[in-house]
């Protein structure tokens, strides 16, 4: 198990997303494209969950925002390669038009 003693439930789950996207990571370089969706959609739920614990214009805030962009990146790469979405454009975050 990766907690300890040490972790706080915050960075339990922390490292619980960061796994998640490395190991999404690891499946799209094996080819393995729907498991790493399933592995980038449970680490962007899980900083989306992390983000909403913190206030939007802490350091925090603004750090989960980012991750959460950037494994949405992913996904949309992710998308593209299962044949889910033809461009990037077709799966935009919301807040982005």
């Amino acid at each position: 198990m990766i907690a300890g003693d040490g972790l706080d439930s915050i960075s339990v789950f922390e490292v619980r997303a960061y796994v998640a996207q490395m190991q999404a990571n690891y499946l799209m370089e094996a080819n393995k494209h729907e498991d790493a969706m399933g592995s980038l959609l449970d680490s962007k739920l899980i900083y989306e969950e992390l983000r909403r614990l913190k206030d939007p214009d802490s350091d925090e805030g603004i750090v989960y925002n980012e991750k959460i962009d950037q494994v949405g990146t992913f996904i949309r790469k992710t998308a593209m390669d299962l044949g889910m979405i033809e461009t990037s454009d077709d799966l935009k975050p919301a807040d982005a038009e």
